[in-house]
């Protein structure tokens, strides 16, 4: 219910308009409530006026007038004053208090912007929100997003366009919900520019905020008026400036979730990104001209890159590149290729309005400590889109209160949901956040959250690996999270998990080595050695691992240095270094000699043999196979054996004892078995069916490779699997089966145009033999 609506001042006391008022009501047996709900004003503030508590209102003294049938008699009390005779001259009331003609009409829209680029997808979702507004109702449109992203230039684009569909005007306010200053307009104050724009007198406009909205909704009742608020704090703010016409439109900006409006009043809301690629091209071309962005694409496609596809930040750089005609685009490409100056550069002197950081830091200014605390830590996480587990370890706390947290991120626009347990950053607000938390916090805090976050990584990764890799030899972990860490019911949840989140522990890796946490810096790199190796991804075991063995060395950890050079030996000789894998492999195998490490001598011997085999030395490759079947056994580890009875075996098949090695893939398919190696007795029964193919045996070589196959396609291992493929066709081929084996190597060239350029090659090569009636 309305409290008050508008009214100028009276010349009649309020207890004598109080008493009438109660005498009227009493002689028509109503109680205050009953009066209440027929005048629309609450029975407490009905209370205050017959007790002359509260001044009567012309709107108040009208409705009363007609409910209590008192035939204009409290309105005459409002208009004649006391001891003024009947007839007697008496000031006439002002024509705002009173209903006025409307002549006038309001035209407060500011200038669309005259370059206007793209949104066309919005702009149809808003027409559809226009077009299937609900009958007698009014429409209430709310355009929110981040700060920069263009609310406010969408937003006069559409209402010009809308103009001639508003014959009575249009009402425009700014209302500085985040202003640099800090403090959002007041409702009150726009009112009373409102009602001055609506013709009311300045020295009429009512004192009382209620009265003011009052009189503003009577004004406007029955118009079609069209009402932009701009920058809205708060639905709160909101609320007094609504008409009450089911004819006006209002369109809202804000860059909160304005969430009581659509509880409360059924507002309609169209939440705001980035431009597309397309239209951020437009904007570009728009400003520096299309013949130099068709004259640089590739630079032009970098800006709105760079840009992250923010219109404020594409006009900044666009109007810089334009003050710079005779300069290439690439130019500025290069100094926005720096993230530590990025945000310098996307700013106009002297204008916070024009500067992508000021804009974001009116946003982050309103945040409560807690939020913006947060809000600074998330400048520390290496990508843009932080688990709330993540950001739980970042903050030092539990996931609830994080989620809390982010969610009041979230609700200005500085973070965005992305899922049910993700959130995510634009990229120039995670710069934003890296630049305040550089400057607000020390570096111990930044290091402890830092620290906190690298070590939950280090945990996680490691329960995904052991799902990856249940029979692998662990180190410990000598960390303990601060949160818990995830755990994984399967194993393609845990691939799942680290396709998502490989680059950022690619990146903290980086990141705990430059801050000298050395023990999980190397430590990082070992739990991701697993996923990386299945997937293939050799560039980034090698600079992951290349880290961590200069932290390793860093900090004298001659076990840490062992294992790194071990896997980055491994690493190497998957990309063709032969000469450096051994060089590495032979470090480590001496590392772990100086420290005692028998299990770790037979692991590298074991490597080493494989490596010698892929250098054409198979007589000492088979040496250093025996030796780590030697030392496997010494320490009791079956699977070890396995797998080096799978490579020895693999050298007797390269010298032609194929007996031998049959012996040996039988010998190692029965350890692995055992301990339930999946990878390793997959990789032995694809070996074991090279070996029939040599014998002439290719119904057994079809049954062995098939069966790999399968199990490397479950694993997710795709290199695997093609090579598996690809032997899996020169079985079927010799075997016969012709278009079985074309079939075969069909998927295989699929898998290695994705993993190995050469040897899909070699695939493509034998189908053109298969086409040629070759093979």
């Amino acid at each position: 219910m309305e409290e008050s609506r508008a009214g100028g001042k009276t010349g009649v006391s309020s207890r004598a308009f109080g008493e009438r008022l109660r005498t009227l009501r009493t002689e028509h047996g109503l109680s205050l409530a009953e009066l209440s709900t027929r005048v629309h004003y609450s029975k407490g503030y009905l209370s205050k006026v017959e007790n002359g508590d509260k001044p009567p209102t012309v709107q108040l003294a009208r409705g009363c007038d007609q409910a209590l049938g008192a035939d204009g008699s409290l309105l005459r009390m409002l208009i004649v004053a006391p001891g003024t005779a009947q007839g007697t001259s008496v000031p006439r009331p002002t024509r705002a208090i009173t209903r006025r003609d409307f002549q006038q009409r309001p035209a407060q829209l500011p200038a669309a912007v005259a370059d206007f680029a793209g949104r066309g997808y919005e702009i149809g979702q808003l027409d559809a929100m226009l077009a299937g507004r609900a009958p007698g109702g009014m429409l209430i449109v709310m355009i929110e997003g981040l700060g920069g992203i263009g609310k406010t230039t969408l937003a006069l684009h559409w209402a010009h366009k809308l103009r001639s569909r508003f014959p009575d005007g249009a009402l425009f306010a700014d209302l500085r919900g985040y202003h640099p200053t800090g403090v959002p307009a007041s409702p009150s104050d726009i009112l009373a520019g409102f009602l001055r724009a609506l013709g009311v007198a300045p020295d009429a406009v009512p004192e009382d905020d209620a009265d003011r909205s009052g009189l503003f909704r009577s004004l406007m009742d029955g118009k079609r008026m069209l009402l932009v608020l701009d920058d809205a704090s708060d639905a709160d703010q909101i609320e007094p400036l609504l008409p009450g016409s089911a004819d006006c439109l209002v369109l809202v900006t804000s860059r909160a979730r304005l969430s009581g409006l659509v509880v409360r009043h059924a507002a309609r809301r169209l939440g705001l990104g980035g431009l597309p690629a397309r239209e951020a091209m437009a904007l570009l071309g728009g400003v520096v001209g299309d013949i130099r962005v068709a004259a640089e694409p590739e630079a032009a496609a970098e800006l709105v890159t760079r840009c992250a596809n923010l219109p404020l930040a594409l006009r900044i750089v666009a109007d810089r590149a334009a003050s710079r005609p005779g300069r290439p685009l690439a130019d500025l490409v290069a100094e926005l290729r720096c993230e530590s100056d990025r945000l310098d550069l996307l700013s106009v002197a002297g204008d916070d309005s024009a500067a992508v950081g000021g804009v974001f830091s009116w946003s982050y200014r309103a945040l409560p400590e807690p939020a913006a605390r947060l809000f600074r830590l998330l400048g520390l996480f290496p990508g843009l889109e932080p688990s709330v587990p993540a950001t739980a370890a970042l903050l030092g706390t539990d996931t609830a209160y994080t989620r809390k947290l982010l969610d009041s991120l979230a609700a200005v626009h500085l973070v965005e949901e992305s899922g049910r347990d993700g959130y995510r950053l634009h990229e120039l607000v995670r710069l934003y956040a890296a630049e305040r938390v550089r400057v607000e916090d020390s570096d111990a805090t930044r290091d402890e959250a830092l620290g906190r976050l690298v070590t939950w990584y280090l945990h996680t990764a490691d329960a995904a690996d052991r799902v990856l890799m249940p029979q692998r030899r662990r180190q410990p972990l000598d960390t303990r999270p601060t949160v818990p860490p995830l755990d994984f019911a399967d194993y393609s949840g845990a691939m799942a998990w680290f396709e998502a989140e490989r680059p950022t522990i690619v990146q903290l890796t980086r990141d705990a080595a430059d801050r000298r946490m050395h023990d999980l810096a190397w430590r990082l790199p070992i739990v991701l050695w697993g996923f990386l190796s299945l997937r293939n991804r050799w560039t980034d075991l090698i600079d992951t691992h290349q880290v961590g063995l200069a932290s390793a060395r860093a900090i004298g950890d001659p076990l840490g240095q062992a294992i790194t050079l071990n896997n980055l030996g491994i690493a190497n000789a998957n990309i063709g270094r032969l000469d450096h894998a051994h060089t590495l492999l032979c470090q480590a195998l001496l590392l772990r000699k100086e420290i005692g490490d028998v299990w770790g001598q037979a692991a590298v011997s074991n490597n080493l043999g494989s490596l010698l085999q892929g250098r054409g030395e198979l007589t000492t490759a088979a040496a250093h196979h025996d030796r780590a079947i030697t030392l496997f056994r010494q320490v009791g580890d079956q699977c070890g054996e396995g797998q080096a009875l799978n490579n020895l075996g693999s050298a007797h098949l390269s010298l032609g004892q194929l007996g031998e090695a049959i012996d040996c893939y039988q010998r190692a398919l029965a350890a692995l078995v055992g301990v339930g190696d999946q990878l390793a007795q997959a990789e032995t029964l694809d070996s074991l069916g090279s070996a029939h193919q040599a014998m002439g045996d290719y119904e057994a070589a079809v049954d062995c490779h098939l069966r790999a196959v399968l199990m490397f396609r479950e694993l997710g291992n795709r290199s695997a699997e093609a090579s598996g493929l690809d032997n899996l066709g020169l079985a079927l081929s010799g075997d016969g089966s012709g278009e079985l084996a074309r079939d075969s190597w069909q998927h295989a060239l699929v898998l290695y145009e994705e993993v190995n350029p050469v040897l899909a090659g070699q695939v493509r090569a034998r189908l053109s033999g298969v086409d040629a009636g070759v093979v």
